[in-house]
């Protein structure tokens, strides 16, 4: 895209004002930073199940810190994850998960049908819990 187009964004992202938008933008922005951890919260629920199969490192220090893009989306108020038939999936992932849900969440639907490797679902109600 051309110059004019991203400083037209960044600056609708910073919220100014329609007749501000040509102006040069901030190189630093707390509305950014909301939108990039946003973004990665899209991209971290869109590769969640393929890690999983994959048995990549979720967590933090992990190869894929899906887990920290979940927690730290600051704009997700819904979250539906399907995980139906991966043996793959165990407690220590339903557990990661639970710890990692955004605190502003309001709707949550998962879908564990056929999850041979899931024998509980106590760690999930601990992150429930935690919820605002």
């Amino acid at each position: 895209s051309n110059e004019i187009d991203k400083r037209r964004i960044l600056n609708c992202i910073a919220g100014r004002q329609e007749q501000e938008l040509e102006r040069p933008h901030e190189a630093e922005h707390p509305e950014y930073q909301k939108v990039n951890r946003g973004l990665a919260g899209i991209f971290a629920t869109a590769a969640w199940r393929s890690a999983i199969a994959a048995r990549v490192d979720t967590s933090d220090g992990g190869s894929l810190p899906l887990l920290r893009a979940l927690r730290e989306d600051g704009l997700r108020k819904d979250l539906t994850l399907c995980f139906s038939g991966m043996e793959q999936f165990t407690n220590g992932d339903l557990d990661g998960l639970g710890r990692n849900l955004p605190e502003q969440l309001e709707s949550l639907n998962l879908d564990f049908a056929q999850c041979s490797g899931l024998t509980s679902l106590g760690a999930l109600g601990a992150g429930l819990r935690s919820l605002g």
